[in-house]
């Protein structure tokens, strides 16, 4: 099996040094036109990807989001992921989903997951039972966290969510005037 080129090999080949080849990666404006060129070619032939994993190490980011769900099956929070997804996607961020099957000790064992695998962030629909666990790790983490359509009571962070009371009922006025307009053509009084 092939293993995966380094940095050292998009140098090796180059004819750089390693720390040439990370400037370029971070601004190719940073070298030389005409090193750049050999390096975009060492680049190239080898197939070089840089590994997140050691620039997140080194910088302290890892461009990734978590995303915990109550249900991964539930097409409104399938919506829900896919909108976020795009979106981070555009500004260079992976993405880690969890499903809980509406279980509050999940939600913690996936955000554990997360902590450990070094999120930049988390955003999370959850059960909407009150976790005491949950809010605790947050803390301790000092977790950047946004709650998407349900949140915990007690957790000091941003929410994004629909007024569903306003919103149902706005539906069904705007619905009962559709029924209401269209009774006498198909029910007889």
């Amino acid at each position: 099996m092939k293993r995966r080129p380094t940095i050292n090999d998009v140098a090796k080949l180059a004819g750089v040094s390693i720390s040439t080849v990370s400037r370029y990666l971070k601004d190719p404006s940073q070298v030389s036109e005409k090193l750049g060129e050999r390096i975009r070619e060492a680049i190239k032939k080898l197939g070089y990807k840089p590994n997140k994993i050691a620039q997140g190490l080194r910088t302290g980011d890892s461009k990734m989001i978590g995303f915990i769900v109550p249900d991964i099956t539930n097409p409104a929070f399938l919506t829900i992921v896919k909108g976020a997804e795009d979106f981070l996607r555009k500004k260079g961020y992976s993405f880690i989903i969890g499903g809980t099957d509406h279980k509050s000790k999940d939600e913690v064992v996936i955000l554990e997951s997360f902590i450990f695998h070094n999120v930049d962030g988390v955003i999370v629909t959850c059960t909407g039972y009150e976790n005491k666990a949950l809010k605790e790790l947050i803390e301790r983490y000092h977790l950047k966290l946004v709650f998407v359509d349900r949140r915990y009571p007690g957790i000091d962070a941003p929410y994004i969510g629909v007024d569903n009371f306003g919103g149902v009922a706005g539906w069904l006025i705007i619905w009962s005037k559709q029924v209401i307009g269209h009774l006498p053509t198909f029910v007889e009084i």
